[in-house]
């Protein structure tokens, strides 16, 4: 951003520190602060020289990274520090590698102009350059590639292959087409012959290409390379090693168990899961510091004295925890080498040209400046949303002649500021990146941000951000997913049950391919109660549904035929036609009574919510302006908010309340737990605190004396808004002027409150929040019936969650909580065995001795556990051993650790569910799900073992995991009675059945679809050789079974071309038959089969006179017989598809004129 650059760059200070860097190679900053360092960094680029930024610690790092990127727009990359971890695990997430090869890359590359990173962080030891580098591959358009060599060089550089790629580090080679899922991209390349014949980037999500590329490169996706020819060398050490132990007993057997391990796969050149235990056997000179990549950088290190302290700390904290995991086998003496040691690093880095940056002035440790130079500067004062003090520094300013550049972050907020300022009388200027300084007078506004502001008292100059001015803010940029057509399922397994809307519930035992009178076709198979066998045409797979349900237990499975399923879905219709109509007269009464129409936002509102800390998703701003507008509206509000718990629905709730406060009226708050009423009470205290909002609580945790006075105040109007559980609904709570009922979780109150519920509702707006998530074909059909805003993306996680998949290991315990509890923070403990939890929380105690901990399970009272729950809220408890009740909506952001044992029983909805309990600071989370070995884990729990494997490393699988939130969000809208159908049928023909009940009250007719049967002359099948994997071919059968337009069609063939290259007749055959097998069932023909050349097509109904002629005109050898049952015959056709479908549509477009005609 020159602007901002050049602003810098005219700062006394800079040009002093420019000039002392040119004649020393060591120079000390005094009197510094942490934005110096973000606004020089980009100034100091000159075209020979770039720049690497070595901050305190994590957090700064990652501060200073968003301050650079916000105000530089060339390539800045920041290399975390890396967690090494000395147990053995099975799969670990990559978040954080992907950030440090990125960096890795980008340097090796020469793009990146800015890293920044810690001292910390250049200790880990990684591949050198020269290593690293052999290991890029270089792709171009036409160039030669032998897939067996890709494939094996693709192994050693860390990608595991797998059938379709569904995460980072993963590739598949399909035929002639290779896709590799890389750090930044996903790239599909396609071979003709063994030429590269195409490159293109696609989407995981939707497997489809984007956009083409005419060279990459492709560089390792583990920073340790290990070569196959180096692995007998390592193993060799590692025996060695291990026969040199001092240990016996238990704790030799436990170190060579391990090791042993690691030695058998480094034999068998298989890939080693764990390489942080193996680093200390490479070779020396295959490994380097990322300091070696960094050539030709220039150093800005952040308060030296500071990091080397930290450095010192972590130094004692490695040796104690080293010499214990020796003591106890699970490492050997050598892993002390793991890290370079820091004082080697300093003693580098003292040898590039580098620029201490000081806060005080005392000498920074361990560098010797030949150089210093005085800063005057001062931070700037944090405002708050105090105007009027903002004012009088700006006036202060002005009359000092300072020139004052205010930064907005993003241009929307930047033109507020702008408008803002004109409202208060000033004239500021508004400067775009590339203006020019020296135009401009004294007060000047621009984007860009920086995590504080700053004076430069010697140059005049100060820097004030927006977040400074109106309460802090961070800068999120979200990316939008285009919606795809829903199938039925995602994943359909050998073994899962499947609902058919006409025969019911059986169970899927795989394809099969059949021939009749030798033509070829593929069949699926569904097995029925007492041996009975349903053949069913691949392309009628749409009229099948997977069978979901929140319970666990196994459906009955009938008959082929039986009356049972008869009875059944005659039930679940008749109970979703009553809901729909009772549903339908609830929204016409209420639109009908009149209520309280809000004014619209003005100046107060905005300024509100200006002072949202955080850059809002796009579902919040939305969701928000729904709300706001059914507020202004004479029609009382009901309207439904369903976001998941930290998708930041408090937040949007909060602007509806102030907007209400803004008329004079009252809020009501009304939440199922007291945990919950005190964090809302909290967060409502912390977001109005700068606004005249009077809040209150009632809960048991206030005393008698306040909550009878809040009464008071309430009833009086000096309270605008309160909170509380069913206490409000109390008769002796009264309102002076109720404007807005908001109500958490609704779900969760009894039947008696809900008709208290229905009283105040009457004629008061009411927003109802919930965070089981509603999917989307629910809201879709919900249209017009209930009001819902959807929040669908959380917001984006500063750092994810570190996720570890590992055997269960006290040691490790030990080690997650002490390193939790070292940085001040918290940890949840899931143990679900109930009964024996107290023996656990005493196992605990013994193991981690410095740590506090408490139990919370769902067997307690609920006042002993709402205590504990609120201590451990309040930060006095260090660790909660608990069951998973935590699930709903605990939010505890200090807890950033989550042991869970047994995770194996656990479901991959729930893990989801659970991890997203930690990881909401800026700080990074630790996930460890562990199982025991020593029980014996049956087949299911050991397939949920890969799932959590997969899920964890490469993130595949979340789908699965947010379909089986989805079914338990829709149970819990549509209530008790609706959940126990929706087990009977099944979720999805539950989901038709719901849609079609409401059409029909809407007045849209539905018509029932009928079954078509098609038997033509033709081989239509994939073959295997086209898709060879099974999973794969179901999908690509389920896409073919719902073509229902040319559309879809043509889509389809750019989709098969794509992923698998040119499809066989036998594919083109099978798509064709769906489409013509769609087109006919909406033209209401149920049969289309063939004889020798003869073509017969029954159709359901009358064909009327015109249809006829026009047939009569299309095609010469054709026949009807018209009785009971109404019959084309057709011969002769040349085209036999091509033709069919053209009659299928005369035949649709006629019944379609006759409706109309008939309306």
């Amino acid at each position: 951003m020159s602007f901002l650059i050049n602003s810098v760059k005219n700062l006394k200070s800079f040009k002093e520190l420019e000039n002392s860097i040119k004649n020393f190679k060591n120079t000390a900053v005094f009197g510094s602060d942490e934005a110096v360092i973000s606004l020089f960094a980009p100034a100091f680029l000159s075209q020979e020289k770039k720049i690497c930024v070595i901050s305190q610690n994590r957090v700064t790092a990652r501060k200073t990274y968003e301050d650079i990127l916000s105000i530089f727009n060339e390539e800045c990359v920041i290399y975390p520090e890396k967690d090494v971890f000395f147990y053995d695990r099975d799969s670990k997430s990559k978040e954080n590698t992907k950030k440090r090869l990125e960096a890795m890359a980008e340097v090796s590359t020469e793009n990146a102009k800015i890293v920044v990173t810690t001292l910390n962080a250049l200790t880990a030891k990684v591949s050198n350059p020269e290593v690293f580098a052999s290991y890029k591959i270089n792709i171009k358009l036409g160039s030669v590639i032998s897939i067996e060599d890709l494939k094996l060089k693709l192994m050693e550089m860390g990608y595991d292959r797998f059938p379709g790629v569904e995460g980072v580090g993963q590739f598949s080679i399909r035929g002639s087409i290779i896709d590799i899922a890389t750090y930044d991209e996903n790239y599909r390349i396609e071979l003709f012959d063994d030429e590269v014949d195409s490159i293109r980037s696609f989407d995981i999500e939707t497997q489809r290409s984007i956009e083409k590329y005419e060279e990459i490169n492709i560089f390792p996706i583990e920073d340790l390379i290990l070569k196959s020819d180096d692995k007998n060398k390592i193993s060799k050490k590692v025996k060695k090693d291990i026969s040199k132990t001092r240990l016996t007993g238990k704790e030799k057997d436990r170190l060579t168990e391990k090791f042993l391990k690691y030695v058998d796969r480094l034999e068998n050149d298989e890939s080693i899961l764990n390489k942080d235990l193996i680093i200390p056997y490479i070779e020396e000179s295959d490994l380097s510091s990322f300091l070696d990549y960094l050539d030709n950088f220039i150093f800005l290190i952040d308060e030296p004295s500071r990091i080397i302290e930290r450095e010192d700390e972590l130094f004692v904290q490695n040796g104690e925890k080293i010499s214990m995991l020796i003591e106890y086998g699970e490492v050997t003496k050598s892993h002390e080498k793991t890290f370079y040691d820091y004082k080697y690093i300093v003693e580098r880095l003292n040898e590039n040209k580098i620029v201490t940056f000081n806060s005080l002035l005392k000498p920074p440790k361990m560098f010797s400046p030949q150089d210093i130079v005085n800063m005057k500067i001062k931070s700037v004062t944090n405002y708050m949303s105090k105007i009027k003090l903002f004012k009088e520094d700006l006036n202060y300013y002005g009359n000092n002649n300072f020139k004052v550049i205010l930064l907005g972050a993003t241009e929307k907020r930047a033109k507020r500021l702008f408008e803002h300022l004109v409202e208060l009388g000033y004239s500021p200027e508004y400067a775009r990146e590339k203006d020019d300084l020296k135009k401009f007078s004294n007060l000047i506004v621009t984007t860009g941000s920086l995590n504080n502001g700053i004076e430069f008292s010697d140059s005049k100059v100060v820097f004030i951000n927006y977040s400074e001015i109106y309460g802090s803010f961070s800068n999120r940029k979200k990316k939008k997913k285009p919606k795809k057509k829903e199938l039925n399922f995602e994943d359909l397994k050998i073994g899962d049950y499947v609902v058919h809307e006409a025969h019911g519930v059986g169970k899927y035992v795989g394809t099969t391919r059949l021939s009749v009178s030798g033509i070829q076709k593929d069949y699926i198979v569904i097995e029925y109660g007492g041996e009975d066998k349903l053949f069913l045409p691949i392309e009628s797979l749409d009229s099948i549904y997977k069978y979901v349900q929140e319970g666990k237990s196994e459906p009955k499975v009938n008959k082929l035929n039986s009356l049972d399923w008869k009875k059944k879905k005659a039930r679940a219709k008749k109970s979703i036609d009553d809901m729909a109509e009772e549903l339908i007269k609830l929204y016409a009464t209420r639109e009908n009574t009149k209520g309280y129409a809000f004014s619209e936002d003005n100046q107060y509102q905005r300024e509100f919510e200006d002072a949202f800390i955080y850059e809002e998703t796009n579902g919040q701003l939305v969701s928000s302006e729904e709300i706001k507008e059914d507020m202004e509206k004479n029609v009382p509000m009901d309207r439904l908010l369903c976001a998941d718990v930290g998708y930041g629905k408090t937040e949007v709730a909060l602007r509806a309340a102030f907007k209400a406060i803004l008329d004079g009226k009252q809020v009501a708050f009304l939440v199922p737990t007291t945990i919950l009423a005190q964090q809302h009470y909290n967060t409502m205290k912390e977001r109005f605190k700068n606004f005249p909002v009077g809040i209150g609580l009632l809960s048991r945790f206030r005393s008698k004396k306040d909550q009878k006075n809040d009464l008071e105040r309430l009833k009086d109007g000096n309270i605008d808004m309160i909170v509380g559980t069913h206490r409000l609904l109390s008769k002796d709570v009264h309102f002076k002027d109720l404007g807005l009922l908001i109500i958490d979780e609704e779900q969760r109150f009894g039947v008696r409150h809900k008709e208290k519920l229905r009283m105040l509702k009457e004629n008061v707006d009411t927003l109802t929040l919930t965070a089981t998530p509603i999917p989307r074909t629910l809201q879709m059909s919900m249209i017009g019936i209930r009001d819902m805003s959807v929040i669908d993306e959380p917001p984006e996680e500063r750092f994810p969650v570190e996720t570890y998949v590992l055997e269960y290991n006290n040691l490790m315990v030990r080690e997650a909580i002490l390193k939790e509890i070292e940085r001040d923070g918290q940890v949840y403990f899931l143990y679900n065995k109930v009964s024996n939890m107290e023996n656990k929380l005493a196992e605990l105690k013994k193991l981690v001795p410095e740590a506090t901990f408490s139990m919370a399970n769902g067997q307690m009272s609920e006042k002993v556990l709402e205590d504990t729950m609120i201590d451990f809220i309040e930060g006095n408890i260090d660790v909660l051993v608990c069951s998973t009740i935590i699930e709903t909506g605990m939010d505890v952001p200090n807890a950033n650790t989550m042991i869970i044992t047994d995770s194996n029983r656990l479901g991959l909805s729930q893990l989801y569910q659970l991890r997203g309990r930690i990881g909401r600071s800026s700080r990074i989370a630790y996930a460890y799900f562990t199982y025991d070995r020593s029980t014996s884990i049956s087949e299911v729990a050991q397939k949920r073992l890969e799932a959590i494997k997969e899920f964890t490393e490469f993130g595949s699988g979340h789908k699965i995991a947010e379909r089986d939130l989805e079914i338990r969000g829709s149970g819990s809208i549509l209530g008790s009675r609706q959940s126990g159908h929706i087990e009977k049928i099944g979720y999805d023909l539950y989901m038709k059945y719901l849609k079609d009940a409401i059409m029909k009250l809407k007045g849209i007719e539905v018509e029932d679809k009928i079954e078509t049967t098609i038997d033509l002359k033709l081989d239509s099948f994939i073959p295997k050789e086209y898709i060879e994997d099974d999973k794969t071919r179901l999908e690509i059968y389920k896409k073919i079974s719902v073509i229902d337009s040319e559309e879809d069609y043509s889509d389809l063939v750019d989709e098969l071309i794509d992923r698998f290259s040119d499809f066989p007749e036998e594919v083109s055959n099978l798509m064709d038959i769906a489409l013509l097998k769609n087109k006919a069932q909406i033209a209401r023909v149920s049969s289309i089969s063939q004889k020798d050349s003869e073509y017969r097509i029954k159709v359901e109904g009358e064909v009327a006179i015109e249809t006829i002629m026009e047939l009569n005109n299309e095609f010469e050898n054709i026949s009807y017989s018209m009785s009971d049952e109404n019959e084309i015959v057709i011969s002769e056709l040349k085209y036999p598809l091509d033709e069919l479908k053209k009659l299928v549509s005369i035949l649709y477009l006629h019944k379609k004129d006759t409706k109309t005609s008939r309306n």
